[in-house]
């Protein structure tokens, strides 16, 4: 099945809602090419992905490979990445 996306209609919010799929590179890769053409022109959003990238690989180099995290676990850093301080 063939899926379009319009790159027009991809922004930050499909950034961060697909924030951990997009940056392990799990999504459909058109729709990653749709991310990235957003990427490439929103400094806040390469900020974000970098951000968690930073603290992905801390987090694999501290934690066992053999320790899978819980989803609702991956859901809740998610949201803390996303949320601004105050």
């Amino acid at each position: 099945m063939f899926m379009h996306f319009d790159q027009s209609q991809v922004g930050c919010r499909e950034v961060k809602l697909f924030l951990y799929d997009y940056a392990e590179r799990t999504l459909d890769p058109r729709f990653c090419m749709a991310l990235d053409a957003h990427v490439i022109g929103c400094e806040a959003c390469r900020e974000t992905i970098d951000s968690y990238k930073t603290s992905s690989e801390t987090a694999k180099k501290v934690i066992p490979r053999d320790v899978e995290i819980p989803g609702q676990l991956k859901h809740i850093l998610v949201t803390r990445l996303n949320t601004p301080e105050d």
